[in-house]
Parts: C-alpha cells; structure tokens; sequence
C-alpha cells in the first residue's frame, strides 16, 4: 500500500531528471513499449471477456493519468493517516429506510420478515 505510491513519485522525478538531462528520445521509446503492453494487455482482456473492442482508447489512460491519481489518493491518505485527520466518510452509520409510524408493522412480522429477506434487500445482487 506504501511502496507504489511511494515509486510512483520516484519515477516522476526520475522521468523529470531524465528530460533534463537530455534524454526524451529514450523516454518515449520506453513510454512507447510501455503503452504497446498495456493495449496488448487491455486487448486481450477485451477479446477474453468479448467487450466492445473501442474501450480499447481508454488503454492510455492506464499508463498516464489513472495510474497518477491513484497513487495521489493514497499519498493524501497516508498523510492524513500521520496526522491524525478524522474524515467522516470512514464511519458508518446504519439508515433508517422505514416509512412513517402509521404503516409500521408489529415487531414479530418484521424480525421474521427482515431475516427471509436480507439476502434480496442488498442492492447489488440481482
């Protein structure tokens, strides 16, 4: 969870070293094998799974961009981890979906009816 984040930001500065240092030839060529494995690897996975082939434009994106603000999302959380932060978004609270007092049922009918139903009432199971 730490390293790659961690890397991610290596490599940047080692990427931007390497600009300065004159070597942008040699980046995109590495840039360009990179980029051929990943869309090799996506269409693969697209032919495997028999997706629309056009998803494969968004192979790019796995190496520049997604790659990037993932690594930035877990560097923030890392750092708030340090300093303590308390974000409300990490506790859950249980939601009352029952409707008004007047059409709530007897206590017996809806433990028996909550436990027969639990497994349907999750909303991502079909």
């Amino acid at each position: 969870m730490t390293f790659l984040p961690l890397a991610g930001v290596v490599v940047l500065a080692a990427i931007a070293l390497a600009i300065a240092g004159g070597l942008v030839a040699e980046l995109a060529v590495f840039f360009a094998a990179f980029l051929a494995i990943q869309t090799l690897a996506a269409a693969v996975a697209l032919s495997v799974g028999g997706n629309d082939r056009r998803l494969l434009l968004h192979a790019p994106l796995l190496v520049v961009g997604f790659k990037q603000l993932l690594d930035a999302i877990a560097v923030k959380a890392l750092i708030d981890v340090a300093r303590g932060v308390s974000v409300r978004w990490t506790s859950a609270e249980r939601a009352d979906h029952r409707s008004s007092a007047g059409d709530q049922e007897s206590p017996s009918t809806a433990a028996s009816a909550s436990s027969s139903s639990r497994s349907a009432s999750t909303p991502w199971r079909s």
